[in-house]
């Protein structure tokens, strides 16, 4: 069989069109089912992460969720219970309010397509994948943005909007993971 680059094109062209054809069926059935799409998370492979000791804060292991947030906690937020000289906001002159501009369809826009598609999904499920294929349609966008404009003039932001994920990293190459500042 005579192999010219032509052929080899069409080989892996129409290979990439079958494994697309596949996840997308695939997609569509885990969407189906209402189980979202961090469903497909084990077609990933999995990370093997280093054997580690318990992480310790204050010399004491953390082996409660208690214990593990409040390390983390005052590890990242370090300036939490510093010192503030509060008299200083004494200081600063006073300016009027600033009224707040309604979103405009061309800065909601831009402002959603620097968002990275890749980024973990919020409670709802959603990614900037998603978000970004909705606001496509001229309907979804305007219906999103009064939602938006509403929140600024009734000077009200729903918890809902407020909740987010966070998921500690561990950095590589660490000699020990048992200090919550190596994440």
């Amino acid at each position: 069989m005579f192999r010219s680059r032509d052929s080899w094109k069409a080989f892996k062209s129409s290979t990439r069109e079958a494994k697309r054809l596949f996840f997308d069926s695939k997609i569509k059935e885990i969407v189906n089912k209402s189980r979202g799409p961090w469903e497909l998370m084990n077609w990933v492979k999995k990370r093997k992460l280093p054997a580690t000791e318990a992480i310790k804060y204050n010399s004491s292991p953390c082996l409660s969720p208690d214990s593990l947030w409040n390390a983390f906690h005052n590890s990242f937020n370090t300036a939490l219970n510093r010192q503030v000289n509060v008299n200083i906001l004494n200081e600063i002159e006073f300016k009027p309010h600033q009224i707040w501009n309604l979103f405009s369809k061309f800065e909601f826009s831009s402002a959603i397509q620097k968002c990275v598609d890749t980024s973990a999904p919020g409670p709802d499920r959603m990614s900037w994948r998603h978000w970004k294929i909705i606001f496509k349609n001229d309907e979804c966008l305007s219906k999103i943005i009064n939602i938006a404009n509403a929140c600024i003039i009734l000077g009200f932001w729903p918890e809902y909007f407020k909740v987010s994920a966070t998921v500690i990293i561990p950095k590589s190459n660490k000699p020990s993971y048992d200090n919550p500042k190596v994440f």
